[in-house]
């Protein structure tokens, strides 16, 4: 039978003896083997445990901890990106579960297996499993102790991978040939005996296999494995991978990464908040540009990269966007821009355009000041009108040249909670009116101050658009509701400044539904409120509501003319404050930082019991004016395309719009019926 040998070196020589966690590098013969590899003359480098001598075995043996390895990445002479921000998210491989398993694995930790998912307990040591020591022949307890074990143990999973750990292997095992005659072919496993040896305490000692495999607790495969797979200069074996042959060279790769630094970069105007893109030109995209690429690369006599490679480059390493969103260009500060560049700034210019700064500063300063606000009884609302969606929204290519039925959705997201708020109607519904926006606004306030029993005070932000926002209609439809709504003390009204009316939460919300939105078949309004209402903001369900065209819109216009609103100049008004103990009137400001003037817009009435009478109601309005004929029989064609549900809803709605047009656009009534004036009807 062949023997097998295990040594490990533990130098005790010295006088200052080194800790059990200290690694000194394997005193290795100088002399290389015969054709040894550069590879082999790295591992020849692998720390080798020292393990001092002691008698006494731990009660348990903790591994220590091993970081997980840093990929390095190569530097470029031409820097696409300084912020470390990509169009694509970037990976990270360290936290790939798979790759946490593996060095945990390497480590001789516990970890989850990939494969069946089960959890794989931690290395330790099982000293049961060591050679008997009345019949071993080496007597290998005897000449290490269970300490001593349990230090090779720790140091050894301490490597941490298994090339290192092979390389332990290679310094530890020696392969001797067996000296009977070969009288034939076969090579069975006796063919090979292993030799094993620690050094401990300056000497070679041999140990059994039994030992050595108890002491690391690996299996005998394991070795198996290694002394299989490890080439004929005794170097561990790796997985070989040979260079693909149609790897990009990295020269044209540079070239690539020259032309899209070359690209000139257009200055942020982003509406939905700061961004850190760099923004090129809004009509190209990725595949113009590689178009751009590819005669760029005519003309400088160089190999283009392909397709993948050059959007991998784009994606991967910058940070480049193609849509510059035009809705946050202000007029003002474009034309002041172009003044400037040209030397014609005039001393009046520059005074407005400071005051127009001041202005945007103070209107930012006021906005985070709300936002920061935590009074329990204080709630931060911010509404907009969001884009009109065309419906039916469809992939069919006739829809495309058809009218559509225009629907609106006004939102509202609670400052607080982060939780969105949606009234939705359409176009045969009602329109877009300084009305409509009010009643709707109406509604989602109504909705907001249900769910929020303990709020006493409204903020709200919006845009300052005058005929939707900052006009008498919505003044008085908040008057009102403070009037009906006892609970609501107060609501204040602030204004964005014009040209820089972004707001962050709202613009968010509608950057929210348009992602949900994205390819979707919407074919008609309730299809739209159903995605609505499944719809996630911030970890909340949205309170989303259809509104009626004979229900829910209210002639708040005729209620203000009874009023004096013409003395609040909404047309520069920044804040304006409306209380339950003034309700008649109304303080306001044209700048944030100035004091508020206070004007009586309503003229107050004491009833005979001392009691003040309380505001008119306003009356409901009718659903609109007919649509017209040509986009009834364009919704009628689409029809047989849409889903059973929102095919009666069209067909109901193109029913009712085909009948003779009433001689009224709007119609006024206090139950719904009642006309309004002759002045208006003209």
């Amino acid at each position: 039978m062949p023997s097998f040998h295990f040594s490990i070196y533990i130098d005790m020589e010295d006088a200052s003896v080194p800790s059990t966690s200290s690694v000194q590098t394997f005193p290795k013969s100088s002399t290389p083997k015969p054709g040894q590899s550069n590879l082999h003359s790295t591992l020849d480098e692998t720390p080798i445990p020292q393990v001092p001598s002691t008698s006494t075995a731990p009660d348990a043996i903790p591994l220590p901890d091993t970081p997980s390895n840093n990929r390095s990445t190569a530097n470029n002479t031409t820097i696409l990106n300084n912020t470390g921000l990509t169009r694509h998210r970037q990976k990270h491989e360290d936290q790939w579960k798979r790759n946490i398993s593996k060095v945990n694995r390497q480590s001789g930790k516990s970890y989850t297996s990939q494969k069946t998912g089960n959890v794989v307990a931690a290395k330790t040591i099982d000293y049961s499993k060591n050679c008997d020591p009345v019949k071993c022949k080496l007597k290998c307890q005897r000449k290490i102790s269970k300490q001593q074990q349990a230090d090779i143990f720790r140091q050894f999973w301490a490597l941490g991978s298994d090339i290192k750990q092979k390389s332990f292997y290679d310094k530890t095992i020696t392969e001797l040939k067996s000296n009977q005659r070969d009288r034939s072919d076969f090579k069975g496993k006796r063919s090979i005996s292993r030799k094993f040896m620690y050094h401990v305490d300056g000497r070679d000692v041999d140990v059994c296999q039994q030992f050595y495999l108890a002491t690391l607790n690996i299996s005998k495969s394991r070795i198996n494995t290694y002394t299989r797979t490890k080439d004929e200069h005794g170097n561990p074996g790796e997985r070989q991978s040979s260079e693909p042959w149609n790897k990009t060279q990295a020269a044209l790769k540079q070239k690539a990464r020259e032309h899209i630094a070359s690209i000139p970069r257009i200055k942020s105007h982003y509406v939905r908040a700061a961004s850190n893109k760099d923004y090129v030109d809004s009509t190209l995209n990725i595949c113009k540009l590689y178009r751009l690429y590819k005669e760029w690369c005519i003309n400088e006599k160089v190999t283009p990269v392909s397709e993948y490679v050059y959007s991998e480059i784009l994606n991967t390493e910058t940070n480049i966007s193609f849509h510059k969103p035009k809705s946050d260009l202000c007029d003002k500060c474009v034309l002041w821009e172009v003044k400037e560049a040209n030397g014609l700034m005039t001393p009046e210019d520059h005074a407005a355009k400071n005051k127009h700064k001041s202005s945007k500063d103070d209107t930012m300063q006021q906005r985070a000041a709300d936002q920061a606000n935590t009074n329990p009884n204080t709630l931060v609302i911010a509404y907009d009108l969001e884009n009109v969606f065309a419906l039916p929204r469809t992939a069919v290519s006739s829809a495309y040249y058809k009218c559509k039925l225009n629907t609106y959705n006004m939102t509202a997201i609670v400052g607080r909670t982060k939780k969105g708020y949606c009234s939705v109607w359409s176009e045969d519904r009602s329109g877009r009116s300084g009305n409509d926006i009010a009643s709707a606004m109406i509604s989602n306030l109504s909705r907001i101050a249900d769910d929020h029993p303990e709020v006493t005070e409204f903020v709200l932000w919006s845009d300052s658009c005058v005929p939707q926002n900052r006009n008498s209609n919505m003044m008085y439809a908040l008057q009102h509701f403070i009037d009906t709504h006892t609970r609501i003390t107060s609501i204040t009204h602030r204004f964005s400044e014009p040209g820089h009316s972004s707001i962050q939460d709202i613009d968010n919300l509608h950057s929210l539904i348009e992602r949900n939105l994205k390819g979707m078949e919407i074919h008609s309004p309730i299809t739209l409120v159903r995605h609505l209402k499944i719809m996630k903001c911030n970890g909340h369900n949205m309170n989303v509501k259809i509104l009626d065209g004979d229900r829910n819109f209210f002639d708040y216009a005729s209620c203000a003319k009874t009023g004096t609103y013409k003395r609040v100049p909404f047309s520069s008004v920044k804040e304006y404050h409306i209380t339950s103990a003034t309700i008649h009137t109304a303080s306001y400001k044209t700048s944030f930082a100035d004091h508020s003037s206070e004007v009586e817009v309503l003229q107050k009435r004491t009833l005979r019991n001392g009691t003040t009478k309380p505001l008119t109601n306003p009356k409901l309005m009718s659903a609109t004016d007919k649509l017209s004929e040509k986009k009834v029989a364009d919704l009628k064609s689409l029809l047989d395309f849409m889903s059973a549900d929102d095919r009666i809803y069209m067909a109901a709605l193109c029913e009712r719009h085909a009948q003779p047009k009433s001689p009224t656009k709007r119609r006024g009534a206090e139950s719904g019926n009642a006309t309004v004036s002759a002045k208006k009807r003209k």
